[in-house]
């Protein structure tokens, strides 16, 4: 139940040339070409090439990069014609000393991209004694999906590139330890950037934003020298920010291009792995690339020609936060067909009034309008973002004449918002009646305060000449918003060694929205156990037993995805233990999607291997291990460097009810008396005997969300006691 939660951004992929793969091994045609194009990539001159030598500090770590370089040049050569293709190319330059096996074993795979006839691609292994080796491609096979592929070996613009891949992973014999792994690259990306003349907005520009990157200083490994070069032309501008105390990027012109450049040198590992909100504590520079040809920077997060910008203040971008609102004001009237919002908000304006919804109390009002949204998005696919649904939802209200506030921030696991680069990094939300109106998830409740805004500044957008421009903040969310309660009744068989575990479970916040992902996304759509929206949702579009063509179909329908629903409990419930689970029963009790119920709660029945230890006739058994696994801190974990982020204050609470087997009696409960609490949290647990039924109580709270590294010791403390709960045994003694 304790699943680190990633927050990601959506946002347009690169669009790249892809070439057919049709074979699977690489052909050798294709092999003498990446050799050739690669073979001016070795006589790169730069100093930090040849040093090989690592500072003794490093001499116990797994590896250490000795160089990172990637030199990225923007149409240097002027082939792009009547401004239709952006040629970008991409130079790599990588190497590494490996120092144990773990670090032999990770790079006995090399992965590199094929894309046309310009791409290359060259490894070299160096030995101790000096001499040096090349690898060959000759067993490369293709690579179906990104997700495998290394930070080390990923194109520039492939990190988020995930869907599709013209990769290649080759094995590498006779690496060992003490060698050092060199590889070159190059490869080349064409981009479409055709001036969008169907757009009022952009009046016939050019205009193409590139994924936001986000380089750490730290990696994996050491790193002795990571160097970035970026040539961009007139048309190209960068936005950036160091932040953490990452070096920053220099700039130089160069006849028509500015180049800049980004060097960082002498980073350790990173050693915090828990609890680490990166982006926000990690020193990293994060940039973005926007070409914008023939258009006005001010309506862009861009500077002007050859500027640098690395600050966005207030009045920047509450005034970009403008156009960009505007800019969705277009879409409504049609010019994008995929989101007609003007029509979406006529739409459903015609059902409330049909319905009498517009002569509710506002409060009421509010409520129909989220859960209508909400139901449109989720269950019937229409395609609403972010900002867009606060463009309907502000509509809705304009009908009814209700005041509200547009407010912008940045997710808190990517940035503030005063180091935002893009408007990718914006998070649209809406006050009204002193509630804040998020993008709702398929089960998300009204008053969910959602904790990628939860705590953040925030700017009110003015769009009134009355109006002002305000930084607020946004509510906290508090530990009763997310908590989870599961009680476990237990029996033993000592013969198979085997738990068998009736389950129930109430889930609210965070931990509802987790469960209905994992376990039962799209159970709104055949209306299971504790189904419930706002009602006149119903009416807005047809339901699923309406679609079918007869109910005997939709039953069939319904059958199968409860089917579905089971396997996907099982797979909820092996997650929470080691051992293999089979699940005899799960159900939703409650789908928790309203606000009337908002607990999601289910029940399943399982059996579990049970951790048993014998010694005569006297058995052991790991008992607390049913609150699923607890995390166990490393040594070197246990000195912080960065402050903490447990992502939501919260509380977990469990309740085992142990039927001693028959013929046997419990000793060892006393020892499963835990009080740990402090001002960060705390972690309980008590043990009762009543005839042969043991119960044991356990609670876990998280209080805060943000914790100074000066107060780590007081998280490890209770997170400790998790642990060691987790480890103890009880005896069963016969009778």
């Amino acid at each position: 139940m304790q699943k680190k939660i990633f927050f990601i951004l959506l946002a347009a992929a690169l669009f790249t040339g892809h070439i057919t793969r049709a074979q699977e091994v690489i052909d050798e045609d294709v092999i003498d070409n990446l050799a050739e194009k690669a073979e001016p990539l070795w006589s790169d001159n730069d100093a930090n090439i040849k040093d090989n030598t690592i500072p003794a500090k490093w001499n116990d770590e797994s590896a250490v990069i000795l160089l990172m370089k990637r030199h990225l040049i923007f149409d240097r050569e002027e082939k792009l014609l009547s401004r239709k293709k952006l040629e970008i190319t991409e130079k790599r330059r990588f190497k590494i000393k490996l120092i144990d096996a773990n670090a032999v074993k990770t790079f006995s795979t090399l992965f590199f991209r094929y894309t046309n006839k310009n791409d290359g691609f060259g490894v070299k292994i160096y030995k101790p004694e000096g001499t040096a080796e090349d690898v060959s491609l000759a067993k490369a096979i293709n690579v179906e999906t990104n997700d495998e592929i290394p930070e080390f070996f990923l194109g520039f613009f492939d990190k988020q590139h995930r869907d599709k891949s013209n990769y290649y992973k080759v094995p590498v014999a006779g690496l060992q330890q003490g060698d050092i792994l060199e590889f070159v690259s190059v490869i080349i990306n064409n981009i479409d950037v055709t001036p969008f003349s169907a757009s009022i907005f952009y009046g016939g520009s050019s205009v193409y934003n590139f994924e936001d990157q986000y380089e750490y200083c730290n990696k994996p490994y050491p790193v002795q020298v990571n160097k970035l070069i970026i040539e961009s032309d007139k048309n190209t501008y960068l936005s950036c920010r160091s932040l953490n105390g990452a070096p920053d990027f220099n700039i130089k012109q160069d006849k028509d291009f500015d180049v800049y450049t980004w060097k960082d040198e002498n980073r350790d590992r990173v050693k915090d792995v828990n609890f680490l909100n990166e982006r926000q504590v990690l020193p990293m520079i994060k940039f973005t690339l926007t070409y914008a040809s023939n258009f006005n920077p001010k309506n862009l997060f861009i500077g002007e020609a050859g500027q640098l910008k690395n600050e966005f203040k207030p009045e920047e971008i509450v005034e970009k936060a403008r156009v960009i609102f505007s800019k969705t004001k277009e879409s409504s009237v049609g010019y994008y067909i995929a989101h007609p919002l003007k029509y979406w908000s006529e739409y459903i304006w015609k059902a409330f009034k049909k319905n009498d919804i517009d002569e509710l109390p506002d409060a009421d009002y509010l409520r129909y309008c989220y859960y209508s949204l909400r139901y449109m998005i989720h269950n019937k696919g229409t395609t609403m973002n972010n900002l867009e649904f606060i463009f309907i939802l502000s509509g809705l209200l304009d009908k009814k004449k209700i005041p509200y506030d547009i407010l912008i921030t940045s997710p808190n696991t990517v940035s503030t918002l005063k180091d935002i680069i893009s408007e990718k990094e914006l998070l649209w939300l809406l006050k009204a009646n002193n509630t804040y109106f998020y993008y709702p998830g398929p089960n998300t409740q009204m008053q969910f305060k959602n904790y990628f805004y939860a705590g953040n500044q925030a700017l009110k957008i003015p769009f009134l000449k009355d109006q002002q421009m305000a930084l607020i903040k946004i509510d906290e969310a508090k530990v009763d918003d997310n908590y989870a309660k599961e009680e476990l009744n237990v029996s033993f068989d000592p013969a198979v060694k085997k738990y068998t575990i009736s389950k129930t479970g109430a889930y609210q916040g965070i931990y509802n929205d987790q469960i209905y992902n994992t376990a039962a996304w799209g159970a709104n759509a055949f209306k299971l156990n504790g189904y419930c929206t706002s009602d006149v949702a119903e009416k807005l579009m047809p339901d699923e037993k309406t679609m079918s063509k007869d109910e005997d179909e939709y039953n069939e329908k319904k059958k199968d995805y409860e089917k579905k629903i089971k396997e996907n409990f099982e797979k909820l419930e092996q997650s929470n233990f080691p051992d293999t689970v089979k699940l005899t029963k799960g159900e939703i009790l409650q789908l928790g999607n309203c606000y009337k119920n908002p607990e999601l709660k289910y029940r399943s029945e399982f059996t579990v291997n049970a951790h048993m230890l014998k010694a005569g006739k006297k058995l052991f058994i790991n008992l607390p291990a049913l609150i699923g696994n607890q995390l166990q801190l490393k040594t070197e974990e246990r000195t912080r460097q960065y402050d903490a982020d447990v992502t939501n204050p919260r509380k977990l609470s469990w309740r085992i009810n142990f039927t001693v087997p028959a013929g046997y009696e419990v000793d060892g409960l006393q020892n499963l008396n835990f009080t740990v609490n402090n001002e960060i949290g705390s972690f309980t647990s008590t043990a009762v005997l009543n005839g042969n039924l043991a119960t044991i109580d356990i609670n876990k709270t998280y209080k805060e969300r943000n914790i100074p590294k000066e107060k780590w010791d007081k998280l490890v403390k209770f997170v400790d006691a998790a642990y060691t709960f987790s480890q103890k045994m009880i005896l069963l003694r016969p009778k």
